[in-house]
């Protein structure tokens, strides 16, 4: 038998998996990065350049987004419902080209 995998050894419920990508402020890149991370369980996606309806960053199915509350969102991170029920977070606010988040697990 071969070694265990430090990722076999982790209950699944307490995975992070996070995705980044560059937007471009597109809507067509948005759906495309939103559904061709669709399956793998993706705690958190972090967005540059985001897609914008009013100045705000565009929904996502089940997912929150979270950005700073500034004239124009240049990032923002969607967090998924999912790890929403096992950990909280504080979001410390630098300046518009960076997001912040300080995770805690319960």
């Amino acid at each position: 038998m071969r070694g265990n995998s430090t990722q076999n050894t982790i209950p699944r419920r307490q995975r992070i998996k996070i995705a980044q990508h560059n937007c471009r402020v597109s809507n067509s890149v948005f759906i495309m990065l939103f559904h061709s991370v669709k399956g793998f369980d993706v705690s958190f996606i972090c967005v540059q350049d985001p897609p914008l309806f009013n100045g705000q960053a565009l929904r996502a199915p089940g997912y929150e987004c979270i950005s700073l509350n500034t004239d124009k969102v240049l990032v923002c991170t969607y967090v998924s419902l999912r790890v929403l029920l096992d950990i909280s977070f504080v979001v410390v606010p630098r300046d518009q080209d960076i997001l912040y988040l300080r995770i805690f697990a319960k």
